[in-house]
């Protein structure tokens, strides 16, 4: 039986026993056997790891799906046909080659999950706005230049990742999304952090590493109910009093910036279990670490400069 054979045969199992779900993942599939069209009560259909270039039109006959995964293939193109989708909560098109968005997509406002990280978009259409339902929203490592005010409109996210991409200025939309726990911009042209982040209280995670950011603006410092903030790989060189009010902080990456001095305030932030500051020209630490015996340090001329893990006593 050739592997074409078989996978109509798993199609056709499928579809005798009313399977609800299907996983043809890593089947080797080179084109999705137009049979899977009759699957019409399926829910659930993972493709992903397979070669296929094309998302074929059968799969718009499935319209009781809620979950659809489509990743690490080398598809180019959503075709509009997919908005007919639209029992869809989850769809996930991340790890292929997809440029476009298209505003078809407006059509699934039921989606809660819409993973197209690792692809090659450049525009985020406003057409994203209409999923008003989205809780996460995950583009990284694509080639996203500027974030559209229409995003202002997802105010049920909880997670945003725009890590890996060209941005530069994030917009004072971003305001508006003030459900957000989870907001991951590392990896972009971030020289200044907007006030406008200072309205998203309900943030625990936020990722801002690997950007351009000099100065630890006050507008992070508002975020009390953070537990783990990470300004790695940018170009701070003063960590100021003011993080003493992040006493919810459980990590702290401050490593590779230009910090030269550690604030005795660090010492307040009795719940942090990871703090990071290696490759940093650090002068000091504070002498209530020190005199705890809190940490791991490297040593230098007799001193210890650079304190790079567990805060808890050891």
């Amino acid at each position: 039986m050739s592997d074409s054979q078989k996978h109509i045969a798993l199609i056709d199992r499928a579809y005798t026993e009313n399977w609800e779900a299907l996983n043809l993942l890593g089947k080797e599939l080179t084109e999705v056997p137009p049979e899977i069209g009759r699957l019409t009560q399926l829910k659930m259909l993972d493709l992903s790891f397979n070669p296929i270039q094309v998302i074929p039109e059968a799969i718009t006959q499935l319209t009781n799906l809620t979950t659809l995964r489509v990743n690490s293939c080398d598809i180019k193109i959503v075709p509009d046909a997919i908005a007919q989708l639209t029992n869809l909560t989850e769809l996930s098109l991340s790890d292929n080659q997809i440029a476009v968005v298209p505003d078809a997509i407006a059509q699934l406002t039921n989606l809660t999950t819409l993973r197209l990280f690792e692809n090659q978009i450049a525009i985020v259409p406003d057409a994203i706005a209409q999923l008003t339902n989205l809780t996460e929203l995950v583009l990284y490592a694509n080639q996203i230049a500027v974030v559209p005010d229409a995003i202002a409109q997802l105010t049920n996210l909880t997670k945003l990742d725009l890590c890996s991409n060209q941005i530069a200025f994030m917009p004072d939309a971003i305001a508006q999304l003030t459900n957000l726990t989870t907001l991951y911009l590392c990896s972009n042209q971030i020289a200044v952090v907007p006030d406008a982040i200072a309205q998203l209280t309900n943030l625990t995670e936020l990722v801002l590493s690997y950007n351009q950011i000099a100065v630890v603006p006050d507008t992070i410092l508002q975020l009390i109910h953070l537990t783990r903030l990470d300004l790695s790989n940018n170009q701070i060189a003063i960590v100021p009093d003011a993080i003493a009010q992040l006493t919810h902080l459980t990590r702290l990456d401050l490593n590779n910036n230009q910090i030269a001095i550690v604030p005795d305030v660090i010492a307040q932030l009795t719940n942090l279990t990871k703090l990071v500051l290696k490759n940093n020209p650090i002068q000091n630490l504070p002498p209530e670490i020190i005199r705890k015996g809190w940490g791991k340090y490297e040593w230098q001329d007799g001193e210890p400069q650079v304190i790079f893990a567990h805060l808890k006593p050891i």
